[in-house]
Formats: structure tokens, sequence, C-alpha cells
């Protein structure tokens, strides 16, 4: 009888165990994904990862994937090192028992971004820059305080390189977004955009599937609208231009809609470069053309200003969720290599 006790508590103590095991890895989450050259595209192998607070240190593998493991619930900055490119940290928020897709791309630390004729270059494109905003924990524009941008309800976090407090974070909420009374912006038949997005997995809250996240779009007719470039659910760079060409506000001569057949992944940096003139429209993706269109040329607005981060009208609610990084405008059609030289030259 005792034998069969001590035999019953063996059996019950190991089964407890057992348990306690399972539940205790339930605890942990992990993260995976595969990084690439921003440039190429290419699969990068041999690229170090590691983590704060720290883990074990993984190295991706030849098609470039890479997974973490065991990692307890908690907000991680993952840094991805490989020799010959900028290292590169991201923010990770572990969930337990999930595991969380995370890619990103490296950009070289050689060639072109420290290529003195391409600084130049870049400098030179300077006196066609209308306004730029670095984000550098604060929404005011480098080289025009008119321009300033005020808005409440956005953060500041850590850029494409890793480094906290040079990007703006927006919460897909009413009052996350910015402002600038920019009414005299489209009085031009050229114009660029180029910024940074990375963002978050729901892109934000839609309106009829469009996410603006730079926008002059609110009410029909002469004088008000203008354009907006959008967010689709499905991450496509979409867009509008209005001008009301026809008496009817609504006719079909007054707007253009466009969408790139390229997506931006949730959670990744992405350059975006929008350009316009003589009725042309370009979309690049990455310093590639990826779309291309003639539209009309949009109105100029005496009624909105510039948002970033919402649909201009509240009753149309549209409100970007994610990150944003050195948006500049230009009072000219950008080439697709000017767009790689602002690129590669973050800091100039």
């Amino acid at each position: 009888m005792k034998k069969m006790l001590l035999i019953m508590s063996v059996i019950l103590s190991f089964t407890i165990n057992s348990c306690d095991d399972n539940n205790s890895n339930l605890n942990y989450g992990s993260i995976q994904g595969k990084v690439t050259d921003g440039e190429s595209s290419e699969l990068l192998e041999n690229v170090q990862i590691s983590t704060v607070p720290s883990s074990s240190v993984v190295t991706t593998n030849n098609k470039g994937n890479y997974r973490i493991e065991n990692l307890l619930p908690y907000s991680y900055d993952i840094t991805f090192s490989k020799p010959g490119y900028i290292s590169k940290t991201v923010s990770i928020q572990i969930l337990s028992g999930k595991t969380t897709n995370t890619d990103v791309f490296l950009i070289k630390s050689n060639g072109s971004p420290i290529d003195s004729n391409n600084i130049g270059k870049d400098q030179a494109l300077n006196s066609f820059m209308l306004t730029r905003y670095k984000f550098d924990g604060n929404t005011n524009s480098t080289n025009n305080s008119l321009l300033n941008f005020y808005g409440t309800d956005v953060g500041y976090t850590s850029n494409k390189f890793g480094i906290n407090n040079k990007a703006i974070q927006f919460y897909g909420r009413n009052n996350s977004y910015l402002y600038s009374e920019m009414y005299s912006l489209f009085n031009l038949n050229e114009f660029s955009y180029i910024f940074w997005l990375n963002p978050d997995e729901t892109y934000g809250t839609d309106y009829y599937d469009y996410i603006d996240v730079i926008s002059r779009w609110g009410n029909w007719g002469q004088d008000n609208q203008s354009f907006a470039f959008s967010l689709s659910k499905q991450g496509h760079i979409k867009g509008m231009f209005y001008n009301m060409i026809q008496n009817q506000t609504d006719h079909p001569d007054n707007y253009s809609f466009f969408q790139s057949p390229g997506n931006l992944i949730s959670k990744v940096w992405t350059n975006v470069a929008i350009t316009f003139k003589n009725n042309s429209l370009k979309i690049y993706l990455n310093g590639e053309l990826n779309f291309e269109m003639n539209v009309i040329q949009p109105q100029p607005s005496m009624l909105y200003g510039l948002c970033v981060g919402k649909r201009f009208d509240n009753n149309q609610l549209s409100f970007y969720k994610g990150l944003m990084d050195d948006l500049r405008i230009y009072k000219k059609e950008l080439t697709k290599d000017e767009i790689k030289i602002i690129m590669d030259n973050i800091d100039s």
C-alpha cells in the first residue's frame, strides 16, 4: 500500500511539474522576420540581431530569415547589425504566447550615403525646397517658421536608424494629427512630396478604404478641397486630386483618383515620393518608380491648410496610425536620381 501511494505521489508530482512547464512556455513570445538590402532588396545573410533587455543573439540565414524565441512579454529594442551597413534598432512589444513578425531593411554605410558629390547635389536641391520637417522632437519647419505644424496627441520615437526622438508617431484617432495653414501651397503646376512611413498593422481608421496621411481634402467646390495622399487598408498609396473644372461639384471631370500597385508593409520603414508636373503624377517606393498616371492639376485651396495624419473633414473619419519621418516638400518634380540622393543623405 505504501509503495502504491509513493508511485502515485511521484506520478502526480511529475504531472504538476509538466503542467507548470507548459504554462511557463505560454508566458513567452517570439519574434521573426527577414532582413533585406534597402536599395537592392537583396536578402541579407549573417545579420546579427540582439535585444535590449538582452536575450540570445541570433543571425539571419541564407534566406535573410531570423527568429528569436523564449522572450518574456515586454517592450524590446531589437538591433540589426551587419558590416558595411548602418545598424538599425526597432522597438517591439512582445506578447505572451504570440509570434511578432518584423521585416526590416538595412542601408549600406559606404558609397552614396557619404559621397560628398551627392551631398553637394542634395544641398543644391535646397533652393527648390518649400519646407522640411525632421520631426526631431518637434513639428517645426527647418527653413520657414511660418510653415510650422501645430498639433496635439502625437509622440516621438526612434527613426529608421534607431535614434530616439527622431520620428513622429500618430495614434489613429481624432486629435492625433498635424496642421499648417499653407493656403497658397498649390498655386504651382509642379511639386514633390518625399517622406518615410512606417505604418501600424491596422494602418489606421479608414473612410471607405481611405486612410489619409497628407491631406487637404474636405468639401467639394471651388477653392475648397485640393488633394489627399492616402493609404488603403492593403497598404497601397492612394490619392485624389480635385479641381472644379465643371460647374457641377461632383462632376467626374473635376477629380482624379489613383493607386500604386506596390504596397507598404506594416512595421517596416518605406520611403515614399510623389511627384507632379504637367498633369503627370508619379509614385516612387524606396527610390523606384512604382506608378505613373496622367491626372488633373489640383486646385489651390483658400479654405484648407495642410493636414498630416488625418483627413481634414471631421465628418469623414480617416486617421493614420504609425510613424513618419523626414517630410520634405519641393517646388519641382524630383527625378529618380534626385530622390535617391535625398534618401541617402538623411543628415543633410
